[in-house]
């Protein structure tokens, strides 16, 4: 994967490194597949026309994503990289909310 596969945060950076040199496939996948329906969820998300719903619907999302990272059983830095994925992508959606 490419050092912004997940964005340029130094999270998203530092996991992408962390999933490159890792030993178990299972979790690259599952990483990989959870953040990548979290950025299209984000997507789709933002054509909400009403601020209130799109923001509502972000920390929804946001929340049932980060309970998905919970529920897998990473290992613990792989998933600590990837909550913060999550939070700086929902903070950044909803600074462009407005």
């Amino acid at each position: 994967m490419e050092s912004y596969t997940f964005g340029d945060s130094k999270a998203a950076i530092s996991l992408i490194k962390i999933l490159n040199e890792a030993e178990s496939e299972w979790y690259v996948k599952k990483a990989v597949r959870i953040l990548s329906k979290y950025f299209k969820a984000l997507a789709s998300l933002s054509h909400i026309p009403d601020k209130g719903i799109r923001e509502t619907s972000y920390k929804i999302w946001r929340e049932h994503f980060m309970e998905s990272v919970d529920k897998t059983q990473f290992p613990t830095i792989v998933g600590t990289h990837m909550k913060c994925v999550i939070v700086g992508e929902y903070r950044k959606a909803m600074r462009f909310s407005h």
